[in-house]
């Protein structure tokens, strides 16, 4: 009998390792999808980075232009004070987007 309960247990701990070793490797698989991730986004903005100090494209995207273009600015920066002015209509979501996005392009001092 003692030899039964032992295989018995045996098989339990073998069970109780098996399931802990899939949670391991999915939180692991998990973690490996996380870091790829961040590293996509740290290369992303290397390249940025790395075009904005060469000089790399200083335009703004359409839906930017089209709303400058309406708001009447011109080419030559924008105080902050001036774009808030310009931008209060917006949701405060839009207003940081669009402050981002001149920053990027050198419109806004």
């Amino acid at each position: 009998m003692d030899q039964q309960q032992d295989l018995t247990r045996l098989a339990h701990a073998t069970a109780a390792l098996d399931s802990t070793l899939a949670r391991i490797e999915m939180r692991f698989a998990a973690l490996e999808a996380k870091i790829d991730r961040i590293v996509a986004m740290v290369e992303e903005r290397a390249t940025v980075a790395a075009q904005s100090e060469t000089g790399g494209r200083k335009t703004v995207s359409p839906s930017t232009g089209a709303l400058l273009t309406k708001l009447g600015a011109g080419e030559t920066p924008l105080a902050l004070t001036s774009a808030d002015q310009m931008l209060r209509a917006l949701s405060v979501e839009q207003r940081i987007a669009v402050k981002a996005e001149l920053a990027r392009v050198g419109l806004l001092q």
